[in-house]
Parts: structure tokens; sequence; C-alpha cells
């Protein structure tokens, strides 16, 4: 029988969704934490890997899950060649590996069990990959069909079915790996085809910042709160977070809007002082930036804009969210903040500071 390791591979240089696996999801949940409760519960592996190069990555995993040390070049911006990306591999003792896709957090474990279990009895099966039918038309580059002859009548309801992979599960024998340096050999079954029945909303795969927001409200309708609940989990959630304003506090902002990109330096003493806060306390910033109606510069929204802004610096690791509104935290950090006691003091600076006419 098939030994069998589970990897879960993860980095936090992410170009379409920036620090995707660690921001919050709902209810403090993240991507990776998601998946790791996930592979914590599987059956029937010899052996549960985290693959990463980063400690704020590396400090989720938990239980009989180990982690596999990636290099630097694994795990930079880019697309790494596969003997690059898959050295650590090397570090498993198991004959088989099935990666497990961290950014699909909605999918049933009951289903992702039965999948490995055939996977793991099987004799006929050494590699194998997650599908889905779909029902459609496809052409080729060249305007040829894929699916179909020419002359076919093209309905909706007639289409021929396809099989789409969702990399749900990718599953592969170590030993072709590290010496072809490729899944598959792409022969007749290689890879086999693991049909997926499972509703869309199960397969959202988190790739891209409208990808974050679909699997947000997922979540949201799916872990619905009592009032005491709701109550127990933002006092819970408010407890260990302190929330800062980008523009003026970090971002110098010195000329307002201006272009519309995040343009300036880093206020002075702002890096050493992300750094200091995050050993401490979870940091989400929030920034007009994130505004559903600010205009994109060059395709990128303002929060994407502003997690580049934060990376160029290299302190990206150390925040964990970027929001637009007012996140629940212990306390907020804003050059135009002012701490409200009393309304009688409250009217008084603003007679004394903003020059407005005195209240009556």
């Amino acid at each position: 029988m098939k030994t069998i390791a589970v990897v879960i591979h993860a980095r936090t240089d992410s170009t379409r969704c920036p620090n995707k696996h660690l921001r919050n999801l709902g209810d403090g949940n993240t991507l990776i934490d998601i998946a790791i409760d996930n592979l914590s519960k599987l059956k029937n592996v010899e052996e549960k890997y985290l693959a990463v190069g980063e400690s704020v990555l590396a400090e989720r995993a938990k239980g009989d899950i180990k982690v596999l040390e990636r290099s630097y070049d694994s795990i930079k911006k880019g697309n790494p060649t596969m003997d690059i990306f898959y050295e650590h591999l090397n570090q498993v003792k198991s004959d088989y590996i099935i990666n497990y896709n961290p950014c699909q957090p909605f999918v049933d474990l009951d289903k992702l069990q039965r999948i490995i279990d055939e996977f793991k009895t099987s004799k006929k099966i050494d590699s194998g990959i997650t599908v889905k039918e779909t029902k459609n038309f496809f052409w080729y580059k060249n305007k040829m069909p894929i699916n179909f002859k020419l002359g076919d009548r093209l309905s909706t309801t007639a289409g021929p079915y396809v099989y789409e992979a969702t990399h749900t599960l990718v599953m592969y024998k170590k030993e072709y790996m590290l010496t072809k340096w490729n899944y598959f050999s792409n022969s007749s079954k290689d890879p086999y085809p693991f049909i997926v029945d499972w509703p869309e909303e199960e397969l959202i795969d988190v790739d891209t910042e409208l990808d974050f927001l679909k699997a947000q409200q997922v979540y949201l309708k799916n872990n619905k709160h009592t009032i005491e609940s709701w109550t127990e989990l933002q006092s819970k959630n408010t407890k260990n977070v302190i929330a800062i304003d980008f523009d003026g506090v970090i971002h110098k902002n010195s000329k307002g809007y201006y272009d519309g990109t995040v343009y300036d330096n880093p206020i002075q003493g702002s890096i050493e002082a992300i750094k200091e806060i995050s050993k401490h306390f979870t940091i989400i910033l929030y920034t007009f930036k994130g505004h559903p109606q600010r205009p994109s510069v060059n395709g990128e929204d303002g929060i994407k804009q502003t997690w580049n802004w934060l990376k160029k610096y290299n302190i990206d690791t150390y925040v964990q969210d970027i929001v637009w509104g007012k996140p629940n935290a212990k306390i907020y950090i804003d050059d135009k903040g002012y701490k409200f006691e009393n309304w009688k003091n409250t009217l008084a600076y603003i007679n004394e500071n903003l020059l407005l006419p005195k209240q009556k």
C-alpha cells in the first residue's frame, strides 16, 4: 500500500492578492489556519507537512504537522522552475505526495478524505488531480473547436461535458517529481481525474482580491452568530488588535491624493514601530485608499497599492490586514484622531482648534 505525505505549500509573496494566507477571512480565521486545521484532521496518511520559507507562516503549524523549510528562491516573486520550487521534497520519507491547496477554505473534509483513501488503496492509480464537470463549448487559440464539431448546435443544455482541474488535491509519485521535475507523465490515466461533485462555493480558490472578497462573503453567510456569540467574538477579536491609519501615520502622504498612487516615503520611525508592535499585537491598517469607488491606478486598487508599498519596505508580513473603514481594535493610532471624554471638552476643543462658531 502507498505511503503518503500531504503537503501544504504557502508563501506571503502573492502578487495578485498580497498576504492572502494571513488576512482575516472572518472571526479571526485565515486561509492558512483553516487549511492547517483540515490537514490536522486527515487520517490514513503517514506524514503531514507545511512547506514554507517564512517564520510568520511556519509558526502556524500544529499537532502532527511538521514544517518543511523552503529556500528563498522557491518562495520569491515569480515562477521558479520545478526543481527549485520542489527541492525540499527530498526531506519527505513517503513514496507519494499529495499537494493540498490552502486557498480553497470551503472544501468538504469528508470528501477530501474519501479521495485520499481511494488513491491510497488503488493499485492502478499512481497520480491524480481533482476535477469538476463543466458543460460548455471550448475553442483552441486558432479558433478550432476543442470538445465539439464544426456545425454542431451550440446549446447550454446540449453541450458536451468536459473536466476542469480544481487543483484542490494534486497526487504524484515523489521519485518521479525528483527525477523528472513534473507531476505526471500525461500518458493514459496519468493523472487520474478524481471527479468532485461539489457546489461552486466549495471550490472558491482565492487568487485575487475579488476572490478574497467572495470568500469573506461566503464565510459570513456560513458562520452566522447569535447576539451572545457575536459579543464574545468581538471582545476576543478586539483584545489583541491595534488599528493604525496608513496615511499620515506610516506613509507620509505629503501631497495628499496627488496622482492616486502610494507615492511617499515612510514616516520616520514607523517601520521600527510596526515591527515592535507586531511582537505583542495583531496589526490592522485602515485607509481611505480602500474605498470601493476610489479609481484604480495602472490596474491596481488602493488596497493592493498599499500592500505593494509595505512589501517594498519589507514590513508586509508584520501586518495582518488592510481595510477600508474602522476595524475592531483595542486602540486606534490616527494622525487626525481625538480622544473623546465628554462633549463639553470636545466642543471646547473644536471651538478653540478648528475655529468653529461656539455652540449655543
